[in-house]
């Protein structure tokens, strides 16, 4: 009886620790999603910004 208390309450924790990392992994995975979408949205718009300058800074009158 002992015996089978003990394995319970470990599996009990092996369960709530498997809980936990598998909500910790998913939190870190949505927060660098969401860094990757910043880095990508910022660079985006910096390209843009550069290729607008660029375009404004060739531009010839006829």
């Amino acid at each position: 009886m002992i015996l089978a208390d003990a394995l319970d309450t470990l599996w009990t924790l092996a369960s709530a620790f498997a809980v936990w990392l598998i909500a910790a992994a998913a939190a870190l995975t949505l927060a660098l999603h969401a860094v990757a979408a910043g880095l990508w949205w910022s660079c985006r718009t910096l390209w843009r910004a550069a290729c607008t300058l660029r375009s404004y800074l060739t531009w010839r009158t006829p």
